[in-house]
């Protein structure tokens, strides 16, 4: 049903956006993380997030992360993560995995690296694995 409503969106020509959003977690002990994978595992707990912003094109979004214009870590946020949005409520971002289990859909996530100072592609975290729509709250 929901891809059905995707399409029919897409039919209508109505043009995704795609939001910029940066969120901070908390993490107990972070001297103990030697790989992203340890990072990924590791319980996590949501903080805060902001939305800075929208663009047209996924090109535009993933050019702000990659050269973190506007200094979007503010030595404060640890994970970014843009997402494809359409008009409408819920936007139908959620699809059903084989295993029954929900994951978001058409999102680009990014991990703040102190060592290099850029946001650096990372998976979908397991944590936040079906949530969905940051950029509108």
């Amino acid at each position: 049903m929901r891809e059905k409503q995707i399409k029919k969106q897409i039919k209508k020509q109505i043009k995704p956006i795609y939001v910029i959003t940066t969120i901070q977690t908390v993490i107990t002990r972070p001297e103990e993380f030697k790989t992203e994978e340890q990072y990924e595992k590791h319980p996590r707990k949501f903080k805060r997030s902001r939305s800075v912003g929208f663009y047209y094109t996924l090109k535009e979004a993933k050019w702000v992360a990659k050269h973190n214009a506007g200094h979007l870590s503010e030595c404060l946020y640890d994970l970014l993560v843009i997402e494809e949005t359409y008009a409408g409520i819920y936007n139908y971002s959620l699809t059903q995995e084989a295993d029954g289990q929900y994951t978001s859909r058409n999102k680009w996530w990014y991990i703040w690296d102190d060592k290099v100072e850029e946001w650096v592609t990372t998976k979908s975290p397991q944590y936040f694995r079906a949530a969905t729509i940051f950029g509108l709250g």
